[in-house]
C-alpha cells in the first residue's frame, strides 16, 4: 500500500506516512503538518507542472525525511512503511543543494517563478559551502520568466470570464447543523473573477513613515506606500538586523481591508546589516477581493534564524493605516450560493472556472465571524459522482474574510472521463490552528452549475 504525503508550510518539509488520517507533527519545527490527500503512487502519476502546482499552494517544499517518534516506531514495527523522501545532508562542501535545484525548477515555470527567485535568494545567502551557481541562475531566469508570464497574462485578460459557470441557486445544502434552501440574494461584486493585469482604480494611497516593531535587536519600519510595481502596490520596509545572527523576516499573515491576502514576503538580513524590501500587495489578490482603495494593512511577522530555521519571535498584529483609511470599503457584497452558515463561519460558492491554469477552480467566499482564527479544509469531494482530490486550505483570522479557490487537477478530471463540471459534493472542516482541535465538520454539501 502506498504512503500518503503530509506538508509543513512553516519549514517546507514534505513527509510520507501510511495513515492518511494521522495528525502528523513536524519533527523539524513542531508544527502540525497538512495532509495533501494524495499518496506516493498518485504523486508519481502527476506531471511536473501538476506537482509544482500542488506544492506551490503551500509555498514550495524542501523535501525532508521525518524522524519517527517512539510511538510511531512501535506501530510501524507491525506496519512497515515505505522509505521517505530525503533532501540530502547538510554541509557538503562544493555540492549542489536541494534548495538550489528546487529554485531552478520553479524559476522556469513562469507564472510561479517568484517562488524560484525567493528560494534562490535564500540559498545564496546560506553559508554552507554548497555551490550557488544554480541558485543564481534561478534568480535570473525566474525574473525573466515572470516578466514574460505577466505579458502573456496581460494579452489574454480580456477573456477572463470564459468557461466560468455560476453555481446554481436552486440546490439544497445540508450540514450537520443547518439546512439551507437556495441562495442568499446578494449584490454582485466580483462575479467576473480575477483580472491580473489591471491596477485597482481607486485613489492613490500614502502612509506616514513609522516603526512597525523594534524587538530583540530587529527593527522594521514602513518607509512609504509604493505603486506601479511589477506585482502592484506595496509597502516599502526598512529592515535592520542589529543582532549577531543572520536572520530571516517573513510574513505569516497579510490582511488588507479585512480580507486575507496571499503573500510570499521573505527577507534574509546578515548580522549587523540592513535592507529595503517591499511587502507586496498583489494586484490579482486585491482584484479578487474587490479592493479598489487600500485603507488598512495588517501583518503578522515572523523572525527566525536564517541558518537553522529556529524561531526568534513572532509579532502581534502590526497595523498600517493609509490615507484612504476613512474611505475604504470593507463590505462583503458578493454573488453566489450560500453553502455553509454555522459556528460564525459563512461560505458562499461563487462560480466554477473550468479554464483555470491547473485545471478547474471553484471560487469560494469565506467569512469568519467567530472569536478565533480558523483553518478551513475540504474533504470527500466528488464531481459528477466521481471522487476527486481537492487542493485547498484557507486560514481566515477572526473577524476577517477571504476569497479562495478549490483546485481540481486536470489529470483528475481526465482520469474520470469528466469533460464538464456539473454536480459537486464535498464537506467542510474548520480547525483551530493553535490547538488543532476540530471546531466543526459539515455533512455533505451539494451544489450544481447547471441552469
Amino acid at each position: 500500500m502506498s504512503d500518503y504525503l503530509f506538508y509543513c508550510a512553516k519549514c517546507n518539509s514534505l513527509v510520507a506516512d501510511m495513515y492518511e488520517d494521522d495528525e502528523i507533527i513536524c519533527d523539524n519545527c513542531g508544527s502540525r503538518m497538512t495532509p495533501l490527500h494524495i499518496d506516493e503512487e498518485k504523486w508519481n502519476d502527476l506531471s511536473d507542472e501538476e506537482k509544482v502546482s500542488l506544492l506551490n499552494r503551500y509555498r514550495g517544499p524542501q523535501i525532508q525525511k521525518r524522524r519517527e517518534s517512539s510511538a510511531q516506531k512501535s506501530r510501524n514495527a507491525s506496519h512497515p512503511r515505505h522509505d521517505m523522501y530525503q533532501s540530502g545532508e547538510k554541509d557538503y562542501e562544493g555540492k549542489i543543494s536541494g534548495m538550489s535545484i528546487a529554485a531552478f525548477i520553479f524559476s522556469i515555470l513562469g507564472c510561479i517563478g517568484l517562488v524560484g527567485v525567493i528560494l534562490g535568494i535564500i540559498d545564496v545567502t546560506k553559508t554552507d559551502g554548497r555551490k550557488k551557481g544554480l541558485s543564481i541562475a534561478a534568480i535570473v531566469v525566474g525574473t525573466l520568466m515572470l516578466i514574460v508570464s505577466i505579458s502573456i497574462a496581460a494579452s489574454s485578460s480580456s477573456d477572463t470570464s470564459k468557461d466560468k459557470k455560476e453555481i446554481s441557486s436552486d440546490t439544497s445544502i445540508t450540514t450537520d447543523e443547518i439546512s439551507v434552501e437556495g441562495s442568499a440574494e446578494i449584490t454582485e461584486k466580483n462575479k467576473n473573477g480575477i483580472v491580473v493585469d489591471e491596477q485597482p482604480q481607486g485613489t492613490p494611497a500614502s502612509i506616514d513613515e513609522q516603526v512597525l516593531f523594534d524587538q530583540e535587536g530587529v527593527k522594521v519600519s514602513a518607509v512609504e506606500y509604493v505603486q506601479g510595481g511589477i506585482w502592484g502596490d506595496g509597502v516599502k520596509l526598512l529592515i535592520e538586523n542589529n543582532t549577531s545572527k543572520n536572520l530571516t523576516v517573513g510574513c505569516e499573515a497579510l490582511i488588507v481591508n479585512d480580507y486575507m491576502i496571499s503573500d510570499l514576503f521573505s527577507c534574509t538580513i546578515a548580522a549587523g546589516k540592513q535592507a529595503y524590501e517591499t511587502l507586496d500587495l498583489y494586484t490579482s489578490e486585491l482584484n479578487k477581493a474587490g479592493i479598489d482603495n487600500v485603507g488598512l494593512v495588517e501583518a503578522y511577522f515572523r523572525v527566525y534564524d536564517a541558518d537553522d530555521w529556529e524561531d526568534i519571535f513572532k509579532t502581534q498584529c502590526i497595523t498600517i493605516k493609509t490615507s484612504n483609511y476613512d474611505s475604504m470599503d470593507t463590505s462583503s457584497d458578493i454573488s453566489g450560493t450560500e453553502l455553509v452558515n454555522q459556528n460564525g463561519v459563512r461560505i458562499v460558492g461563487q462560480y466554477v472556472d473550468e479554464d483555470s491554469f491547473w485545471g478547474t477552480a471553484v471560487l469560494l467566499y469565506i467569512e469568519n465571524n467567530s472569536d478565533k482564527n480558523l483553518s478551513i479544509d475540504v474533504d470527500n469531494m466528488s464531481v459528477n459522482g466521481f471522487m476527486v482530490t481537492p487542493y485547498f486550505s484557507s486560514t481566515v483570522y477572526s473577524g476577517k474574510k477571504a476569497f479562495e479557490d478549490i483546485t481540481i487537477l486536470s489529470s483528475d478530471l481526465e482520469n474520470n472521463g469528466i469533460t464538464s463540471v456539473d454536480d459537486i459534493e464535498l464537506s467542510f472542516k474548520a480547525i483551530d490552528p493553535n490547538t488543532y482541535d476540530t471546531v466543526f465538520e459539515t455533512g455533505p454539501v451539494k451544489f450544481s452549475t447547471k441552469k
